[in-house]
């Protein structure tokens, strides 16, 4: 393993000499431990022959390499041989040939559903396939896959590294080999179309990314220092030419001595006829492609089936809150398609709701009313990536989640009687590196497909959900109405006995009784109030009165209207001062509302003159006992309450009085 990783880092830094002779020495250690080790070893080989100058022997050791590979069905190697043997061709000036091999490649990213090929990124691709385009005379393939590649380029060109991001990145992910590519053959497209002024100062562009390249790019760096030599000559920069005459003059030499010193005598012991079982050719290859990407869309299609059964138990309506609910499903549904970010949108109800977004985009009307009026001219949806050629005629809607940022992206708008019902959007950003642990980054028509069906099941789910919660919430108030009364919204006489049922609950859950007093209130003069300003004027005191007996019981008990203009109040407390302070309390509160004159001129909207001897207040029976246990002793309380109150109204009106053991009047 310590020859594999000096390999590795000779090869990345150029010493292309040294990587050989440790190639050497790993296929004396390798050729023992498997088929898939030799055939990797022969790619080496291969490549490091080509850094080497020595091209003419470097198909014999791929093609070595391609039969073995096929027979051991890898085909994401083989493409990663056609990669390496379009740099070959790419030194020997076969253009065409390079384009044939990367398209290869670029076939079984595409049918495999691949993030990167392991030797190199996606973009690296398309820049390739530009600049072997180009040279070939062919303008229109260049300026297509320049495109391509600078839909990955651009995020690398224009983000803000984050500096929080723990990720390791390759040094595959550095990119300055992309943007040399690319900038080089940006630099020959805009030559050819004859902007030669713009084409200079983007070959100086790739000379900065050059300087980075560790030695990466020795497939192309004689055809760019000869290329800048014509470019600085057409342009009559003379001063230049002779500075890319001696670098170009340096590399020749050194090239030249490396393919002198090449010890090629180590490749006798190499016996590529016996590694091999005839020559492969690509119809089998594309099969094997086929064949390997059917099994795994299987694969994918079969996790995605148990997905769903998961995703229907996720989604379950029963005793479930819609938010907890949304938020359980799409934190599974992020994570089994490796997604980044979603949102969802739901128009159903009047004002436009968000029920999900983890975006970081602010969803403010404007944003949301612009989403989806894009999302009815695509009524069956959009799935995109990078790699995919309409990738830009989506921009109207990806730009509000970042263009350069958003990798692949899927939008599904949920259509019910002509008008938009719902959109979910999901996505994929773009990474620092692309060979992590993540499967893959590419959604396409098949992710659309499954989002609609899982988005529709969630939708009904949603829609079942607000169904039961409003169904709930009309029984809470129906229930509510039953022990509620109406007018002043205290208890009802129903719902007194049931606040008196829960208490004697309470009660025999405890070791002892418990103390309670109680208070039978009757008011005084309302009939005054009544026939003099109206019975709207009635109830506006009832309420007012109502509204009193709350606020001195808050926290301590309970009230309720008995009936007519009769309340009861009942206290957890047998404390005498206690409920004597209560009663004090409610006389003073009834005394400053000054018989409520000031809300009932405001009610009637003109002033009324007030008899102060007819003002509203009320007479109090009260009644209390220690170590209540059932709810008789309750019922019993009521009755000598409601006693001594008529006592006390047929007396002096406006008092309360106590009865314990004896009547107490006062």
């Amino acid at each position: 393993m310590m020859h594999i990783r000096r390999l590795l880092l000779a090869s990345t830094s150029g010493l292309n000499e040294i990587a050989f002779l440790y190639v050497i020495r790993t296929y004396e250690f390798m050729k023992g431990h498997g088929n898939i080790y030799v055939a990797r070893v022969l790619t080496s080989i291969g490549y490091n022959l080509s850094a080497m100058g020595k091209n003419e022997l470097v198909d014999n050791y791929y093609n070595a390499a391609i039969n073995m590979l096929y027979y051991l069905k890898m085909p994401e190697d083989i493409a990663e041989v056609y990669y390496n043997k379009s740099l070959n061709y790419i030194m020997q000036g076969n253009y065409k040939e390079a384009v044939h091999a990367l398209l290869v490649a670029m076939k079984t990213i595409i049918k495999l559903h691949l993030n990167s090929l392991r030797v190199c990124n996606t973009s690296k691709v398309y820049a390739l396939l530009a600049l072997a385009s180009i040279f070939s005379g062919d303008r229109f393939s260049c300026e297509r896959y320049l495109l391509s590649c600078k839909q990955f380029l651009n995020y690398v060109i224009y983000r803000v590294i984050d500096t929080t991001r723990t990720e390791a990145v390759h040094d595959y992910s550095r990119c300055d080999d992309e943007m040399f590519l690319y900038s080089f053959a940006s630099a020959m497209l805009l030559w050819h179309d004859g902007e030669k002024e713009e084409a200079f100062l983007r070959f100086e562009d790739a000379e900065r990314y050059l300087v980075n390249a560790e030695g990466n790019e020795f497939f192309a760096y004689s055809i760019y220092r000869e290329s800048r030599m014509k470019l600085f000559e057409l342009l009559g920069k003379n001063e230049l030419i002779e500075h890319e005459r001696i670098l170009l003059e340096a590399h020749n030499k050194r090239m030249h001595e490396i393919a002198e010193a090449a010890p090629l005598d180590m490749l006798k012991n190499i016996n590529l006829e016996s590694l091999s079982d005839g020559h492969i050719n690509e119809r089998q290859i594309n099969m094997l492609v086929k064949q390997h990407g059917l099994e795994k869309d299987y694969q994918g299609s079969k996790r995605q089936m148990e997905f769903i059964s998961i995703w229907q138990t996720i989604i379950d309506v029963n005793d479930q809150k819609k938010d907890t609910m949304i938020e359980n499903a799409m934190s599974n549904f992020i994570n089994h398609f490796s997604l980044d970010c979603a949102l969802i949108i739901d128009l159903h109800a009047k004002e436009p709701q968000v029920l999900y977004n983890d975006t970081g985009c602010d969803m403010t009307d404007e944003v949301i009313k612009g989403i989806c009026d894009i999302m009815i001219d695509y009524p069956e949806g959009i799935a995109t990536s990078k790699i995919a050629e309409g990738f830009y005629e989506y921009e109207n809607v990806i730009s509000y989640f970042g263009v350069d940022d958003v990798c692949s992206f899927v939008a599904v708008p949920f259509i019910k009687n002509d008008a938009l019902s719902s959109v979910l959007i999901a996505y994929v950003r773009m990474k620092d590196n692309w060979h992590g642990s993540i499967e893959r980054y590419m959604l396409n028509e098949d992710d659309l497909s499954i989002f609609k069906l899982l988005f529709r099941e969630l939708e009904y789910s949603i829609a079942r959900i607000e169904a039961n919660e409003k169904a709930n919430e009309m029984n809470k108030r129906l229930k509510q109405a039953a022990v509620t009364d109406m007018l002043t919204g205290i208890y009802n006489r129903a719902g007194m006995y049931q606040e008196i049922e829960k208490l004697e609950k309470r009660i025999s859950v405890t070791s002892g009784g418990m103390d309670v007093g109680l208070m039978f209130i009757d008011l005084d003069n309302f009939k005054h109030y009544n026939d003099t300003y109206g019975h709207d004027v009635g109830d506006l005191i009832l309420k007012e009165m109502a509204f009193v007996f709350r606020e001195v019981a808050k926290d301590r008990g309970f009230v309720s209207r008995y009936g007519g203009d009769e309340f009861i109040i009942v206290i957890e407390s047998c404390a005498r001062y206690e409920l004597e302070n209560i009663a004090k309390d409610i006389y003073a509160r009834i005394a400053e509302a000054d018989g409520f004159s000031s809300q009932i001129k405001k009610y009637l909207n003109h002033d009324i003159e007030f008899n102060e001897e007819k003002n509203i207040t009320c007479s109090i029976g009260i009644s209390y006992e220690r170590n209540v246990t059932s709810e008789s002793q309750i019922t019993e309380l009521i009755k000598k309450a409601d006693d001594l109150m008529y006592t006390v109204k047929t007396g002096e009106k406006g008092h309360y009085a106590f009865f314990l053991n004896q009547m107490n009047l006062r």
